[in-house]
């Protein structure tokens, strides 16, 4: 069953957009509660100076993959 829908991008022909169908907005709605809960019980010992540091050390972390995946590909390009 597709939930997106794919239309062409006015703006730009060469793009597309992409939106969810009616039955993956119901969906969508039928999970966010529980989604909502699930984050709660994840994130709800933290205060809000804990969820800020570990939101940061998080960003770090993303930014760090980064920069190994560049270094892993300029490595194997001059390898080659």
């Amino acid at each position: 069953m597709g939930l997106l829908r794919k239309l062409p991008n006015p703006q730009d022909r060469r793009g597309a957009l992409r939106s969810l169908k009616h039955a993956a907005r119901v969906k969508m709605d039928q999970l966010i509660p529980e989604i909502r809960t699930d984050n709660d019980l994840f994130f709800g010992r933290l205060d809000t100076h804990s969820f800020s540091e570990l939101f940061a050390g998080a960003r770090a972390l993303v930014q760090g993959s980064r920069e190994a995946v560049h270094f892993a590909e300029r490595t194997k390009e001059s390898s080659l």
